[in-house]
């Protein structure tokens, strides 16, 4: 079984997650290609512009249309969504990444992964509405912080809110 069963749960960032993996039991050692969404997403966002990112995104989209069962559901609207998201965050297309981000957010511990990497697609999330000037960007963001005080970072965030 791939993540939770029906709970939800914010995660570091204070996104809620539904967790809701039931019956996404994949076998064939599918579990930890899974985890590699994360991992391959992540590589996305690192190589900007790269036209070999843009090949592999359409590879892998190839490989999510062929899956069956468990499996396609979370290669196509989990995986795929997740990697196209990244791919959008790091073309610089805010409105494209944060609408995918959002449709995947609630689901994406499905697809494997520590809480750390599931942590930065929350980043990409609220980065995408900050570079949209989403009035709802400093209200997440204020959320995510919650009492503590803003690390650097975050408030070098807070300065664009």
């Amino acid at each position: 079984m791939i993540g939770g069963v029906g709970r939800a749960e914010r995660n570091q960032g204070g996104f809620v997650m539904t967790r809701d993996c039931r019956g996404l039991e994949v076998s064939g050692g599918s579990d930890r290609a899974l985890e590699a969404i994360n991992h391959f997403a992540l590589a996305l966002v690192s190589q900007s512009g790269d036209s070999a990112a843009v090949i592999a995104a359409a590879q892998l989209e190839r490989f999510a249309r062929e899956q069956t069962g468990n499996a396609a559901r979370i290669w196509r609207k989990i995986g795929l969504a997740q990697v196209q998201a990244s791919l959008a965050f790091a073309q610089g297309d805010w409105a494209r990444s944060a609408q995918l981000f959002e449709s995947v957010l609630p689901e994406i511990a499905c697809g494997g992964g520590s809480d750390e990497q599931r942590g930065v697609f929350s980043q990409s999330y609220l980065l995408s509405l900050i570079g949209l000037r989403e009035p709802r960007a400093g209200a997440l963001l204020r959320q995510w912080i919650g009492s503590r005080t803003p690390l650097p970072l975050e408030q070098r965030w807070l300065s664009k809110v």
